[in-house]
């Protein structure tokens, strides 16, 4: 799970579909429309267009996560999602994780303040997957996204920063309060966090439903000492 966040497995894929791109066109992740990007032109400049609802960085409760989010979880973005989580396309992650670095940049709610060594006190932090689900998976999406978010926005990745722990039921199968119990300390604070002294982060996922997984990944997070900023993702569902 470290270095490129991709399985022996999934580079070997990643090979042989880089290999057979050169002759055959894959489909675009939304469209089908034969090409040889994730996405294909016109799809590709409609995830980045400029929107006022995509770029807030804004809760929606008291004491709630602030969250930004491309756009809604339907459509266009919830194609792209699911073709990235369970068709075996990885390379999605790269331009939906550059978009949200745009928009991130574009509307900067919170700038990455340094301190006097000269050093950044904000990190990009994926939502890890358990070990059992990033085998079945071969890696793991958030983690793929937060890299090229990071790669946009110039800020450090903590790839390592969280470990799921516990192995969890998927959450589209449960309703709230089974959400909770859950994800009841399915987390743990990992390697790279240990080695920083009072950081800032933020939590970037695929998609927030009921702010069940990043509360949980906060409040693990709190219990260390570090502050959760906000959430990124690419799709917000409407519930």
């Amino acid at each position: 799970m470290k270095g490129s966040g991709l399985s022996v497995r999934q580079r070997c894929k990643a090979s042989v579909r880089s290999l057979t791109s050169l002759f055959l066109a894959q489909g675009c992740a939304v469209c089908d429309r034969p090409t040889l990007q994730s996405f294909c032109l016109d799809c590709q400049r409609q995830i980045q267009l400029p929107s006022a609802e995509r770029s807030q960085l804004s809760a929606t409760a008291a004491g709630a996560l602030p969250v930004m989010a491309l756009g809604i979880y339907h459509g266009m973005l919830k194609r792209a999602i699911l073709t990235m989580k369970y068709s075996d396309r990885p390379d999605i992650a790269r331009p939906l994780g550059a978009a949200l670095g745009q928009k991130w940049l574009a509307q900067q709610p919170c700038k990455a303040n340094a301190d006097r060594k000269g050093t950044t006190s904000l990190y990009a932090l994926p939502i890890p997957l358990h070990a059992s689900r990033y085998r079945e998976r071969g890696y793991n999406q958030a983690e793929l996204i937060a890299r090229s978010f990071a790669q946009v926005s110039g800020l450090p990745l903590l790839s390592q920063g969280l470990v799921r722990s516990q192995a969890t039921l998927p959450m589209h199968q449960l309703k709230l309060q089974a959400r909770q119990q859950n994800l009841a300390q399915a987390f743990q604070i990992g390697p790279s966090l240990r080695q920083l002294t009072q950081p800032r982060v933020l939590l970037i996922d695929d998609i927030y439903t009921t702010g069940t997984t990043v509360q949980s990944a906060a409040d693990t997070l709190a219990r260390a000492g570090v502050c959760v900023v906000g959430v990124l993702v690419i799709a917000r569902a409407t519930l």
